[in-house]
């Protein structure tokens, strides 16, 4: 296991310095103090201010790709009657950096609820999650991932549980992703169907279309083949340079903007879990408690995904079937003659909307089904004194399903 930490850890480490490299803002700047050299070189003042504008728009996206970017949610549900009262209480925040090559976020999300003035944690998730693109051919459509989190469900009989993991995530997004791609005239009227209202005018910008929409002079600076045309100016690196700031917002403008994205997920998880010490089990209408020792285990992911966007909307549902390996393919209970064995899994889908009232303000409705084909369950003896043994089979709660509403606030 150890081993298994420091492999995660090192890529880590190794993909996030490879990101940090990619910073456009020393070339920029550089480029700036220079810029009054073009009049040696350029006739047309024309060009001169394009290409101001375009080191500021790649500065600009830098600034942005390089800050952190924060969200905080809240929502609150309340029932009252004559002898009691229970107020639902969601609250959370995110914190992530970056979209490409690399993405990072650390986020929680805890429901809490008070029944006549007691304060009970009921569930509640901490996650750090970290993705990167390391396919230059297709730099979208594949990406890692390594991930921790904590999470708890007192509804569920879940004290704590812990998992660690990562793998690769495959993409399509609506918006194209070939290198270097220079967007046509004849192509204009797809991308709008591809991209979001706020996407297509970033494209535009990037690529250098004016306000219809039109491709400027290929001597100017924004379009895809005139960056190299003064070298007078310019050196090899820092034309390299600019090539490649251009072409990774390209990038993240797509993977921001893309009105609908499909994924695949497949990953390898370690998992850590305690159960509540006196732990419910039930049959029909009986109920036990019992406790359990903790467990982990290896689970295999495979998480099929959808997403769709709007102008001020966004809609994702995302199943997940998290299946034991190996010697944990089966879980089995026994107890004397009486046995049970179950093919090991769960399946939890989630489920957002969200409305943005503005750039700031939005509204999220998520919904939760959780089910686990072998939860913890064990046999006892329901006999009466004096009667033949009976046992039967008592298992905790193995569905889950909540709805909640939550306001966020971008930071």
């Amino acid at each position: 296991m150890k081993k298994f930490y420091c492999i995660l850890f090192c890529a880590l480490l190794h993909n996030l310095g490879m990101a940090q490299n990619s910073d456009i803002r020393p070339t920029v700047d550089t480029l700036l103090l220079q810029i009054d050299k073009l009049d040696e070189h350029i006739d047309t003042k024309h060009l001169k201010l394009n290409f101001k504008k375009f080191l500021f728009l790649l500065r600009n996206y830098e600034e942005v790709e390089r800050s952190f970017k924060g969200e905080i949610l809240f929502g609150l549900n309340g029932i009252e009657v004559d002898n009691s009262e229970q107020f639902v209480l969601r609250t959370g925040f995110s914190l992530s950096k970056g979209t490409y090559p690399f993405e990072f976020e650390l986020s929680a999300d805890i429901q809490a609820q008070t029944t006549n003035g007691v304060f009970k944690e009921t569930v509640s998730k901490v996650s750090i999650s970290y993705d990167y693109h390391f396919n230059d051919n297709n730099p979208l459509n594949t990406e890692s991932y390594l991930f921790v989190n904590r999470s708890n469900n007192s509804l569920l009989g879940i004290d704590q549980r812990y998992e660690i993991g990562g793998g690769i995530i495959f993409n399509a997004y609506s918006g194209r992703t070939r290198k270097c791609e220079d967007p046509k005239i004849k192509d204009k009227k797809i991308l709008k169907r591809r991209l979001t209202e706020e996407g297509f005018k970033n494209l535009s910008k990037i690529w250098g279309y004016d306000n219809d929409h039109k491709i400027m002079s290929e001597k100017d600076f924004m379009t895809c083949d005139s960056i190299c045309t003064l070298k007078t100016f310019i050196n090899k690196d820092q034309q390299t340079s600019l090539k490649e700031s251009r072409q990774r917002f390209d990038y993240i403008n797509r993977k921001k903007y893309s009105k609908q994205r499909l994924l695949l997920l497949l990953g390898l998880n370690y998992e850590l879990e305690k159960t509540a010490e006196e732990l419910s089990l039930y049959y029909r209408d009986s109920s036990r408690t019992q406790s359990f020792e903790p467990t982990n285990t290896y689970r295999l992911v495979i998480r099929p995904g959808w997403q769709i966007k709007g102008s001020n909307y966004s809609f994702s549902i995302k199943p997940y079937f998290k299946l034991g390996l190996l010697e944990n393919l089966t879980n089995e209970v026994r107890e004397g003659i009486y046995s049970d064995e179950r093919l090991d899994f769960w399946v939890d889908v989630i489920s957002k909307f969200t409305f943005e009232f503005t750039k700031n303000i939005a509204l999220e409705i998520a919904h939760n089904y959780f089910y686990d084909h072998a939860p913890n369950r064990a046999f006892f003896n329901i006999a009466g004194p004096g009667e033949p043994e009976d046992y039967r089979l008592f298992e905790a709660e193995k569905k889950f399903t909540s709805l909640t509403f939550g306001f966020k606030y971008k930071l």
